[in-house]
């Protein structure tokens, strides 16, 4: 398997690529938290290649955790969307 790795520092100056969306997405992410000490993201593209990263420092969630705990998180988002009022079309 042949891994692109994506340096950060390029991505944030090149504000007109996916990667840069990526970034952004993710550094709007954890504004509002006060230190990061775990991750989980899940990327696809058009034919369905998935690719998925888990970053956990010691603390109250371990690696086990995560699976759980991201199905968790994107359940509530997706609910959140989907019940979001739509304009009523005549």
């Amino acid at each position: 398997m042949n891994r692109r790795v994506v340096s950060l520092a390029v991505v944030s100056e090149n504000s007109g690529s996916r990667d840069s969306a990526l970034f952004a997405a993710c550094k709007d992410v954890c504004a509002d938290l006060c230190g990061v000490v775990g991750y989980a993201i899940v990327v696809w593209d058009r034919s369905v290649e998935i690719r998925s990263g888990i970053f956990v420092e010691p603390g109250p969630i371990g690696l086990a955790m995560v699976p759980t705990l991201a199905h968790d998180a994107l359940n509530r988002h997706v609910s959140i969307s989907m019940a979001a009022p739509q304009p009523i079309s005549d």
